[in-house]
């Protein structure tokens, strides 16, 4: 098993990882939406994890468009294709405030700093101070400081 925070391997029944000391057992009964909407991410993994998401919607629309030409479907079938689409854009979204809520967090705000990146114009600066500036060097109440490891993976909460 891989320590989640350091990315180390540690024995599959241990309590803590020896190297930073995280608590395993916690980490093991965090439940899928915890491990989303809960704790910290630094930049790498931020930028890393919301370009990953961005791509992903990229590709499933193209090849939404790529189908929707080769199978020649009528505008009346076209709605099915509108939909998928708009559910794409929903769990983007999701995932995508996810991050910004963990990287606030990192940052030493709570979630509704996120919030004010939807007012215009200054949710530039929000996203710029996401993507730019560097975390908390201790644990806040948010938890501890991110490892500085590629955790792409657990960023996206698995």
């Amino acid at each position: 098993m891989n320590c989640p925070e350091c990315g180390k391997t540690v024995g599959k029944f241990s309590k803590f990882c020896k190297y930073c000391g995280v608590n395993l057992d916690d980490v093991r009964s965090m439940s899928y939406k915890d491990k989303l909407w809960k704790g910290r991410i630094d930049r790498k993994n931020y930028f890393a994890a919301t370009l990953l998401v961005i791509l992903a919607l990229i590709v499933i629309d193209v090849t939404i468009i790529i189908v929707a030409r080769s199978l020649k479907i009528s505008e009346n079938n076209l709605v099915l294709f509108a939909v998928n689409t708009v559910v794409n854009y929903v769990i983007t979204f999701y995932y995508t405030i996810s991050l910004d809520i963990r990287r606030a967090h990192d940052l030493g705000h709570s979630w509704k700093y996120v919030l004010l990146g939807f007012i215009p114009i200054y949710g530039i600066y929000i996203n710029l101070r996401f993507l730019f500036d560097v975390g908390q060097d201790s644990p806040n109440k948010y938890g501890p400081k991110p490892s500085g490891k590629w955790m792409v993976r657990r960023s996206l909460g698995f």
